[in-house]
């Protein structure tokens, strides 16, 4: 993914792109075990603390969206509760601090749900692993900023900071069209619970890591500081072309090998080397990971138009990061000396698991004959077309408004209408309901 690509996908999803960076980000620099928590409380109370947040994050994606949660003032309304909850969070007792972020967990997990369906509603099936990557890759920016910044600030400056990137996720938020897919239960039939299986037990590692191996890197603070994830950072920019071109089941065979050889080297002598090693496979790693989660999850919500399974693939590394994080708590209250060759082996343990299933993984990526045919019609139908006319006719049959294409593709809604007069005049339609029905009509005769 060159820059031109990155800037391209920026200027035609800005909205939708920026919203969901800045919401991630928070959540990776704050109550997810980030720095900011570990400034306020200390990495002990950290673990605890983040361990809550995540189950009631878990509980929030998992809940359905209502039809009320389309309203704007909704999306918005959450980051005002957020914003407020940040507020207090340093000011309160630790009873007090654990019922915040509950609520944090809740507000932020419905902001997610709400990126779920707008990426599905907003945006053409050819972009999601390209928008998916740079959010990746630009949420974790602001992490690795945070761990540079955060140590050095005080009290006043780092709940500052915490509310700049949530005033980021309100102002880019988009308006989540839901109506679109509420009506659709989700049959428990669609989803694929051997790759949500694997993916909860791959990132039980997760949470045993952070929760175990992190505290234990205090020594190598300052190096810590700089380099934490940085290689997590353009891992996730290869992502998109690694997946796109090798299939999305290639993730997860190169980031279980990843750890896999963080593992080996965890048993290196202790210095800077070994850090160096153990870091830099270990973010590789949860960078391909991660990008598996997403993307497969997109891959499925697509072909069954249910944007809830990219959720239950959200939540279900959410979840194994969780049930890995407690697990990591009671093993360090039962075991004397868990960082040694026991902790190690523990930590690592579920990815040994893993290796089983993962041969038995369906390729999500593989196109099916009726996406070939259809592609190839679409090709037939639109060659006349320009660049650009192509690229605004994908988005005519998307389900949304001309407004949200003109502000997609930075353009006015008169050039829209030039540019649609222009394709329906090609293609032999009158207006868009027209086009939609020819491109239906192909569908229900593959």
């Amino acid at each position: 993914m060159n820059i031109h690509t990155i800037k391209d996908y920026c200027r035609h999803n800005y909205k939708l792109i920026f919203s969901h960076i800045f919401n991630y980000g928070f959540i990776l620099a704050f109550p997810a075990f980030g720095p900011v928590l570990n400034r306020l409380v200390g990495v002990e109370q950290g673990v605890l603390l983040g361990s809550i947040f995540l189950l009631f994050l878990i509980l929030s994606i998992f809940t359905s969206p209502k039809k009320y949660e389309s309203n704007p003032i909704v999306s918005k309304g959450l980051v005002v509760l957020s914003i407020i909850i940040v507020i207090l969070f340093p000011r309160v007792n630790s009873m007090m601090q654990y019922i915040l972020l509950g609520m944090l967990g809740y507000t932020t997990g419905r902001y997610t749900v709400f990126f779920c369906h707008s990426l599905m509603t907003h945006t053409h099936p050819n972009n999601y692993s390209n928008i998916l990557a740079i959010i990746l890759t630009l949420s974790y920016a602001i992490l690795y900023i945070s761990n540079i910044l955060v140590p050095a600030m005080s009290v006043f400056f780092v709940v500052l900071w915490s509310i700049v990137i949530l005033i980021g996720a309100m102002i880019f938020a988009p308006i989540p069209d839901m109506n679109i897919h509420i009506d659709a239960k989700l049959k428990k039939s669609t989803l694929p619970f051997k790759n949500l299986l694997v993916v909860f037990l791959i990132f039980i590692t997760a949470g045993t890591t952070y929760a175990g191996i992190y505290p234990n890197l205090k020594q190598y603070a300052v190096l810590e500081r700089f380099y934490n994830v940085l290689p997590f950072l353009f891992a996730a920019a290869a992502s998109a072309f690694i997946a796109d071109k090798l299939g999305r089941k290639i993730l997860v065979y190169f980031g279980v090998s990843a750890i896999g050889l963080a593992f080996v080297f965890s048993f290196l002598p202790t210095g800077a080397t070994a850090y160096l090693l153990v870091q830099s496979c270990l973010q590789v790693g949860w960078a391909f990971l991660d990008a598996y989660a997403w993307f497969a999850g997109t891959d499925y919500a697509v072909s069954h138009n249910q944007p809830m399974i990219v959720a239950f693939f959200v939540g279900a590394f959410l979840s194994g990061t969780y049930f890995g994080t407690i697990l990591n708590i009671i093993f360090n209250s039962i075991i004397t000396d868990y960082s040694g060759f026991i902790g190690n082996l523990l930590t690592f343990f579920p990815l040994f698991i893993v290796f089983l299933f993962v041969p038995t993984l369906e390729e999500t990526l593989l196109p099916t004959k009726e996406d070939t045919d259809m592609e190839a019609f679409l090709n037939d139908l639109f060659s006349d077309l320009t660049p650009r006319e192509r690229e605004v006719a994908d988005l005519l049959l998307l389900d949304i408004t001309n407004e949200e294409i003109s502000n997609q593709l930075f353009i006015s809604p008169n050039t829209l209408k030039k540019h649609a007069r222009s394709i329906y005049k090609k293609v032999g339609v009158q207006n868009k309901k027209e086009l939609k029905m020819i491109v239906q009509a192909q569908l229900n005769e593959i």
